[in-house]
């Protein structure tokens, strides 16, 4: 055992340490929760951990997001995140994934393969497929429902899914699943019955780095400029290119060669420009998925805390530990 767990092995013994210690864990959303049950169950032993998240660091998660810090601002929340793990445990096994979970990908992360899969995830949507696809697995599964609006610490509570109560987030979550005759699975949820009201604020974080979409509309002015000026460069390469054959034509035989020639050409510039159109779309849907931002897509913001986000991350890792520790 690893020095740096005696802590850990003291309370679990070395039979259940070990398993801990193999035990595989997903947790989709890397922000203010997942951020916190990342880091917590690393520091108790956890080896094997991948992280989800489509984000970067923006200036407006530091208030409450573990891996951000005006020096991370702009960086992929995970790769930050998966650094930082690293550093705790440099021996830990650490996926880091930028993607969205959707009903569209949901099968690339081979949920079977894990232990336990946590949830984190700010999209209703995409949380309740993750509910309704996690709980028909053998995994265990962990939810986080609204950490927003709230303040008061003492009233964050544990509860199976079904009996949760006060909580407008699990209420919509369940009124969707029956109406979509989505069956709902027994788990436990961290959540609170607490709910404040934002005040009127400015939304924008201001920040020259936001991936927002004004930002991103500029960027994509300045290639469009860009990608003009070197077309408009090979149109004049490929003119004087043109005006030298012409030069250089003698004889019938020339010309037909020269003919041969230029349909080959043109056979391999339409090669050319069908694999660079389609390695520019996949570079294009790259960019997209690299440089994703919910802000934009959320109907509301909603003011958040540290020190409740990062209590529900903790307990989330908990109830992992707590189920590991009560096993016979």
């Amino acid at each position: 055992m690893s020095a740096m767990f005696q802590r850990t092995e003291i309370l679990f013994g070395k039979e259940k340490m070990n398993k801990l210690t193999q035990l595989k864990v997903i947790i989709f959303g890397v922000g203010g929760v997942g951020s916190w049950c990342a880091e917590s169950l690393i520091r108790s032993g956890i080896q094997y951990l991948t992280i989800v998240d489509s984000d970067r660091v923006c200036i407006t998660n530091i208030n409450r997001q573990l891996q951000a810090t005006c020096a991370t601002i702009g960086e992929v929340k995970v790769d930050v995140l998966k650094k930082r793990l690293l550093e705790i445990n440099p021996k830990a096994e650490i996926c880091a994934i930028q993607k969205i979970y959707s009903r569209q990908n949901y099968a690339e992360f081979q949920l079977e393969n894990y232990d336990f899969i946590i949830d984190a995830i700010d999209s209703i949507d995409c949380k309740i497929h993750l509910i309704h696809t996690a709980t028909s697995l053998n995994a265990t599964f962990f939810s986080s429902l609204g950490a927003a609006l709230k303040i008061d610490s003492t009233k964050i509570r544990v509860e199976h899914f079904n009996k949760i109560k006060g909580c407008p987030l699990g209420r919509l979550i369940r009124k969707r699943m029956r109406r979509q005759q989505i069956p709902i699975g027994d788990f436990l949820c961290v959540y609170s019955e607490e709910v404040l009201d934002n005040m009127p604020t400015e939304t924008a974080c201001g920040t020259t780095k936001c991936l927002c979409p004004k930002n991103n509309h500029q960027e994509t002015n300045e290639e469009e400029n860009n990608h003009e000026e070197n077309n408009h460069e090979e149109n004049n390469h490929e003119e004087n290119n043109h005006e030298e054959n012409n030069h250089e034509e003698n004889n019938q035989e020339e010309n037909n060669q020269e003919e041969n020639n230029q349909e080959e050409n043109n056979h391999e510039e339409n090669n050319h420009e069908e694999n660079n159109h389609e390695e520019n779309n996949q570079e294009e849907n790259n960019h997209e998925e690299n440089n994703h931002e919910w802000c934009s897509k959320k109907a509301v913001i909603n003011g958040s805390l540290v020190h409740i986000t990062a209590i529900y991350g903790f307990t989330l890792a908990g109830l992992v530990l707590n189920k590991i520790y009560n096993e016979s």
